[in-house]
């Protein structure tokens, strides 16, 4: 239940409301002076209303008062009397004991004889003491009822006292009762006076005051949702307490109002028909400012939920019923749902050219239905299509996107929208953490259409930060062919960002680097040089192919890729040291390197007998998954250590990635895996590295393939079998 405070916030929100909506529309401009008059009315009744509050308020208060000095005089008088009866019982018991001891004990024959003698006068004396007592008895106030505070109170305190002070109090709640029966009876004759005139219009069919029906014009968007709660529950209640008259439409319509701006379309649509049911043919042409509230809502309920058919059949009803509204109100419907068509019309074509006209369409009916959450998430789709075909920044993008979800903090199909535009643009984890947030910020909103969308994009997003955690650890701890493993399965995931592609393919390629298999190396970082959107990306591309061929015993390709990088941005740092590295060690050398072949990826098993490319062949993105294999025996597991532990396994054997006790088809196997023909779908770039790595593979395989030659092979470089 709200107070009178706030329904007096509510119906100043009324006034305003209802005068724009009369000045809006030429029609209904000649109910200017009653709608005054109403006004006027009520205010009248407000002041008189809150006057005689304040005066019952001020009366009760000083009954209140009154009443409680009375009692705390009344309490001191108890206290006092207290005091009274202690002093009397002193007095009494000191009476008594001077009457008793009048006469001492004889100790003597002659002291006996006296006392008997003198006995008649001894028992004299007793008498006039016990007499002298009881009149001191007689002259104390008779005790009157025992008062719930002390029992000993009453028997000094006077009955005409005590009746007097019950008295008082019998007044004092007399009067404050009296004051609540007033004001009852001005409350009753305010709501009986309230309830004629309400009866005199409806017999004159008369446009009702703002009074009678505050809930109509509310703009209850701007109202907290509890306070919306209790006029829907008020007006729920009512609606199950009244018989079906007249009148029921205009509280159908308050709570199509209530339903609305709670967010329960479909229940608002369904009261909205409901109060179109009830209407009646012979109202008063003043009354179709409702009716055009009732066709109103239900063409807004439609287009909420993007019914554009129950739109048109809106439309036509209310053209059917032309003859109940003026022309302003029949060109403001006819003209809303043009906009809606061509909003659906424009976003729905191709022609990307007609977006910013339909930006303005949109954007207007924002303005006009601001409660609709269809119209907002079409305009932002709109804005974000507006800037992607103009080549804007994702960034600028996704501010106006942010300041467009502040509008609407109610709305969950907003916030879902923000949570997938911010997944598809993100390109580190802080970015995928943000969308979390807002989807599930989406998800813990009520009323939401597609909800079910909401929660299934969240849990792909939870997902997604799982296994990127896991990669992250399993790098951190230097367990690098999990970390493969896992990166290779982000990559294969759908959904996934461009961004979030080339990191996760930067740290693939740190894994494989670590790992020594530098061809898979060198595919990433070509990847990532072939979709790199900034320097920083291109010069970290270019650094880590140079240390791919570098590992591969391939200096001149390593020292042409650090100059690239010194190129792109001439002051990095780690370029232009490995640069000047890469080249002092040509220096020294000569550039006589012997050439180390790379470590093939396992082959893809197939069905078909055509070659297909293996999976570590770079294609456009996502890069292709790798599966790990263990380093061969003898081979160092990082750069550093290939140009410093020596090698064991004989050149033939490393190069061709076999053990000295493989087979003819093992090595034939391992020696097709890098024929150019399965490299025909990848770059130009990595089919010419297949190519030389093939070429310089030829003697290796010849050798091993051939019996004789590999046992002198074999002998020479000492190896047992």
């Amino acid at each position: 239940m709200t107070s009178s405070a706030e329904r007096r916030k509510h119906f100043a929100d009324v006034v305003s409301v209802g005068r724009e909506e009369l000045v809006r529309f030429p029609a209904f401009r000649s109910l200017e002076h009653e709608w005054n008059t109403a006004i006027s009315e009520w205010r009248a009744e407000e002041e008189h209303a809150a006057s005689t509050k304040a005066a019952e308020e001020t009366e009760a208060k000083r009954l209140e008062d009154q009443r409680k000095s009375l009692r705390a005089r009344r309490q001191s008088d108890l206290l006092l009397a207290d005091d009274l009866l202690q002093q009397t019982h002193k007095e009494l018991d000191s009476l008594l004991m001077s009457a008793s001891c009048g006469a001492g004990p004889s100790h003597s024959k002659g002291d006996s004889m006296r006392s008997s003698q003198n006995g008649n006068t001894s028992s004299t004396n007793n008498v006039v003491a016990s007499s002298h007592t009881e009149s001191l008895l007689s002259s104390t106030p008779a005790p009157v009822e025992v008062d719930a505070f002390d029992s000993r109170l009453p028997r000094l305190v006077p009955p005409s006292y005590y009746s007097k002070v019950e008295a008082m109090l019998l007044q004092l709640d007399g009067a404050h009762n009296a004051a609540k029966s007033e004001a009852q009876f001005k409350s009753n004759a305010a709501a009986s006076t309230a309830l004629s005139t309400t009866a005199t219009r409806r017999s004159r069919h008369e446009s009702p005051s703002a009074a009678e029906f505050p809930v109509v014009m509310m703009r209850l968007s701007s109202q907290p949702k509890d306070v919306v709660s209790s006029v829907l529950h008020e007006l729920s209640e009512l609606l199950e307490t009244l018989a079906p008259h007249h009148w029921n439409p205009v509280l159908f319509h308050c709570r199509a109002a209530c339903h609305y701006a709670l967010g329960n379309i479909r229940l608002a649509l369904k009261d909205s028909v409901k109060a179109l049911e009830l209407c009646h043919a012979d109202y008063h042409v003043s009354l179709c400012t409702l009716a055009y509230r009732r066709y109103r809502r239900m063409l807004r309920c439609h287009i909420v939920l993007s019914d554009s058919q129950a739109a048109s059949e809106v439309m036509a009803q209310c053209k059917s019923n032309s003859n109940r509204f003026g022309t302003s109100v029949l060109e403001a419907l006819t003209q809303e749902q043009s906009l809606v068509t061509s909003l659906h019309q424009l976003s729905e074509s191709c022609d990307h050219k007609l977006w910013s006209q339909a930006l303005d369409i949109a954007s207007k009916l924002c303005s006009e239905v601001p409660e609709s959450p269809s119209l907002a998430e079409k305009r932002i789709e709109i804005l974000v299509n507006t800037a992607a075909t103009a080549g804007s920044d994702s960034a600028k993008t996704l501010n106006e996107i942010a300041s467009a979800t502040l509008k609407f903090p109610l709305c969950g199909g907003i916030w879902y929208w923000y949570g997938v535009q911010q997944l598809k643009h993100s390109s580190n984890f802080q970015d995928v953490e943000a969308a979390s947030r807002s989807l599930q910020r989406a998800v813990s909103l009520s009323g939401i259409e597609g909800n079910a969308a909401a929660k299934q994009e969240l849990q792909k997003v939870r997902y997604l930060e799982s296994k990127a955690a896991m990669a992250t650890a399993y790098q951190k701890s230097k367990r690098w062919r999990q970390a493969v493993a896992e990166l290779t399965m982000l990559l294969t995931l759908n959904g996934v960002s461009k961004g979030l592609k080339r990191m996760f393919t930067c740290m693939r390629a740190k894994a494989f680097m670590a790992l020594d298999r530098w061809m898979e190396c060198m595919s990433d970082a070509t990847y990532l040089l072939n979709h790199a959107t900034t320097d920083d990306e291109v010069v970290e591309a270019y650094i880590l192919r140079a240390e791919a061929f570098l590992l591969g015993r391939n200096r001149e390709a390593a020292i042409r890729d650090a100059r690239c990088a010194s190129g792109v941005l001439p002051g990095h740092s780690v370029a232009a040291a490995l640069l000047r590295q890469l080249e002092m060690d040509a220096n020294k050398n000569n550039g006589h390197d012997t050439y180390r072949p790379p470590t093939p990826p396992p082959q893809r098993k197939s069905s078909s007998s055509r070659a297909v490319p293996p999976e570590g062949a770079p294609s456009p993105p996502p890069p292709p998954p790798a599966a790990p294999s263990p380093p061969p025996r003898g081979r160092p597991d990082s750069a550093a250590s290939a140009r410093s532990v020596p090698v064991v396994v004989p050149p033939h054997y490393t190069s061709l990635n076999v053990s000295v006790s493989a087979t003819s088809a093992v090595i034939t196997k391992s020696y097709l895996k890098w024929h150019p023909d399965r490299w025909t779908s990848s770059s130009a770039a990595d089919v010419l590295v297949a190519e030389e790595v093939f070429k310089k593979l030829n003697t290796a395989y010849h050798t091993l393939t051939d019996d004789a030659l590999r046992l002198a092979y074999d002998r020479e470089h000492g190896v047992r079998r």
